[in-house]
């Protein structure tokens, strides 16, 4: 991850506040939008975190266009995952 990037290879993550991590799950947008977006488009991340589970929502090394279907957008998303797990 790229600090200094924000147009690719980054995410956000929405956390439970007054529980424990129960599980996590992944929400691509389908839109080509910024994470910063998806949260302003759904409450799922906020309901999820309600019911104990953390949200990542990622912007892919490979752009905001792709939706995790090739090989390189799969393996972005596998680092993104192993990066939140372990942190």
């Amino acid at each position: 991850m790229n600090a200094k990037d924000s147009t690719t290879n980054m995410y956000i993550v929405v956390a439970p506040e007054n529980e424990p991590v129960k599980s996590f799950m992944v929400l691509l947008d389908g839109f080509g939008n910024s994470p910063q977006n998806v949260l302003f488009q759904t409450d799922i991340p906020k309901y999820a975190s309600q019911q104990g589970i953390l949200t990542i929502i990622p912007l892919l090394k490979t752009g905001p266009s792709y939706f995790g279907s090739d090989t390189a957008s799969q393996q972005s998303l596998k680092e993104i995952i192993n990066l939140v797990v372990t942190t």
